[in-house]
């Protein structure tokens, strides 16, 4: 794992150059939308969180979620959702740094309101390279009263933009597991394989 300390100033910068869409789970979900191919492939568990349910959101430019957790102790949601046209000029990194920013600022936003307290961002992370990055936005805070610990991980596949957040107790067995890394890492290989799937027989039906 390469640790990317400088990422996390790089991060804020680059999110004012790249306009980004929300995934908050405040948004209002369809449930008369078809099941998500996706959501029907994946594992029903992996890294012993198990998959619940998924939500496809009212608004398109918003995508679905899927819901994974280890009833009462992780809880970790997937994103899907397509990439803005004003982001397809930038790069890979760009894009991934961008929206992981942005995803900061959002927690960030809520503890304004209150809804969390002493946000702090502790590390980032990153693997691949600048033209297939998954970065790891590491954080910890307090909600109702709970010492929480949240992980934030995106990737760029194809046309999309793919959040995975995990979040669970804050305390050293839960910072030290490999656990996440290896959740986060095996759903990001599996959905970007299937959306690669969905791009090349996309292009075979325009006969491209």
């Amino acid at each position: 794992m390469k640790h990317l300390s400088k990422l996390i100033l790089w991060s804020f910068i680059v999110v004012g150059l790249v306009s980004c869409s929300s995934t908050s789970d405040q948004n209002a979900s369809n449930l008369t939308s078809p099941t998500p191919a996706i959501y029907k492939v994946l594992p029903h568990v992996v890294e012993n969180l198990i998959k619940r349910n998924y939500r496809v959101y009212d608004q398109p430019e918003l995508g679905y979620s899927i819901h994974y957790e280890v009833p009462y102790k992780v809880l970790a949601d997937v994103y899907i959702y397509p990439l803005p046209e004003n982001q397809m000029p930038f790069s890979n990194k760009d894009i991934v740094v961008g929206n992981s920013a942005h995803a900061i600022q959002e927690i960030l936003h809520f503890e304004k309101k209150g809804v969390y307290k002493n946000v702090k961002v502790l590390d980032q992370a990153g693997w691949g390279s600048r033209d297939d990055m998954l970065l790891k936005t590491e954080l910890t805070f307090l909600a109702k009263g709970q010492d929480r610990y949240s992980l934030i991980y995106f990737a760029q596949h194809m046309n999309s933009l793919v959040k995975i957040r995990m979040t669970m107790d804050n305390h050293s067995v839960n910072r030290q597991s490999g656990a996440w890394d290896n959740f986060a890492k095996k759903l990001m290989k599996q959905i970007g394989t299937e959306l690669r799937n969905k791009q090349a027989k996309r292009q075979e039906t325009r006969g491209y």
